[in-house]
Order: C-alpha cells, then structure tokens, then sequence
C-alpha cells in the first residue's frame, strides 16, 4: 500500500470510524522489512520501503453518531481517523498527516523554508480549523430539522434551524467555499503546483461541502479539484480498499 493511498483512506475513516497500525521500523534513514497489509480480510506480505497495515474498522452507532466503545480502547476519546504506530497511538487526521509525512513521506510536504511550505502548514490546519465547524453546524442543523420530536415542538425547532443556517451557517459556507474558490486560481494544489498532504487534508471539507454545503458547478475551480483528487489512482485504490463511504 503506498503512502498516499494510505493517507487517503484517513479522511473516509472519520465517517467510518477505523484505526490503523502501522508494521515497520527505520534504518539509515528509511524504512526496512517485512511488512503486512490487512485490510477486512485481505492479507499481503512483502519488502518494501513502506509499512502500513489497517488494523480494524469500528461502526459509529447511526442514532447518537458516536463511536463505539471498542474504539475508546483505541483512543480514550474514541476518536477516528486514529493510528497506531509501535507504542505510539495518535488521533486527529491534521497531526496524523504531519507525522506521516514526517516519517514515512516527506515527498508531500513543499520544502520548508518555502512559499509553498507556508501554505502547506496554512492549509493543513485551515481544513479543520475554518473549513469544518460551519459544515458541521450545517449537519447539526439539518438533523434537528429532520429529528422526530413531539408536534407541538417541531415548528419551534425547525423554525430555529432555518433560521440559524439562513442568517449564519449558509452564509459563512458561501464565504469560505468563495475563498477557497479564488485561492486554488493561484496554484493548481492549495500549496503550489505540487501535489501535497494539503490537498488531501483538504479535500474531506470540500467532500462534505459537495455533499451538503452547496459545492456544485458555481464553483468550477473546486470542482475541478474534487475530480483531479478522486482520479488519481492511490483515491481508487482506497475505494477499492474500503468500499465507498457516504457523506450525509
């Protein structure tokens, strides 16, 4: 499993809840050995210069939307994506990312020092810190929307929640979906002209906005993105991987 094919399946793992363990060590600079994949149950062995095995894949309970609790024994907060690497176990798909990179790939990180290394850290941080929380709001809203509850408070709480996502919410997805789209008129990646982790940190945003936030054909530089991204092969290898993963 090469290393962008393994970074993609961490953005389809916080909607599907799977952990990770990563097989291998460092010597001189690289990583060395024998290694094993397994993914369901497929099983694969080999030398090669890269080590990753996903480990398990936990099932969020479709009522609450919260892990299960095997997945705490992962992690205390239950969090997903989530990786084990010897005895380190880290959470949070932007740190995830950066490690990785660190370790494993420094090909998808600019130079440092660079113009395009300080998009890169820009952008990292930016797709969950400015990109998310509007679209999460978005969700929360529309589920209260649709939530059964007793007659006589579903027009209170529906008459709410319009509200809230019609004077903020909305508002400020069209901002940074506007943002973003003039932004990406500048490179053909959100760090430069190379493909990086950015770009993969940032696409389950722009996922999400396509699916509930409003991204469609208006914006033709995102759009584009999201094709460029879903086209490359270590993304169809994921799916193949993984199955498809839905975003509600």
């Amino acid at each position: 499993m090469d290393l962008e094919h393994f970074l993609g399946r961490l953005g389809h793992a916080v909607d599907s809840g799977t952990a990770f363990k990563i097989v291998g060590g460092r010597h001189r600079g690289g990583i060395y050995g024998a290694f094993e994949v397994s993914i369901g149950n497929i099983h694969c062995t080999g030398i090669h210069r890269q080590a990753y095995e996903e480990d398990q894949r936990y099932q969020r309970d479709r009522r609450t939307m919260l892990a299960p609790p095997a997945l705490r024994a992962v992690h205390p907060l239950g969090k997903s994506p989530v990786i084990s690497d010897g005895d380190l176990t880290l959470a949070e798909s932007g740190a995830i990312l950066e490690y990785l990179v660190e370790r494993y790939g420094p090909g998808f990180a600019p130079r440092p020092g660079t113009p395009e290394a300080l998009r890169y850290r820009y952008w990292m941080h930016y797709a969950e810190g400015s990109a998310m929380p509007p679209l999460l709001l978005k969700l929360v809203f529309d589920r209260i929307e649709r939530a059964p509850m007793p007659f006589f408070v579903r027009p209170v709480a529906r008459a709410i929640a319009a509200r809230a996502k019609a004077s903020f919410i909305e508002p400020q997805i069209r901002l940074h979906l506007d943002y973003m789209e003039s932004e990406l008129g500048k490179s053909t990646w959100f760090a430069g002209e190379q493909f990086s982790a950015a770009d993969i940190q940032m696409s389950f945003p722009l996922e999400a906005a396509a699916a509930r936030g409003g991204l469609d054909t208006r914006f033709p530089r995102l759009t584009a993105f999201l094709q460029r991204i879903r086209a490359r092969p270590a993304y169809q290898r994921a799916l193949d991987k993984g199955g498809p993963f839905e975003l509600r």
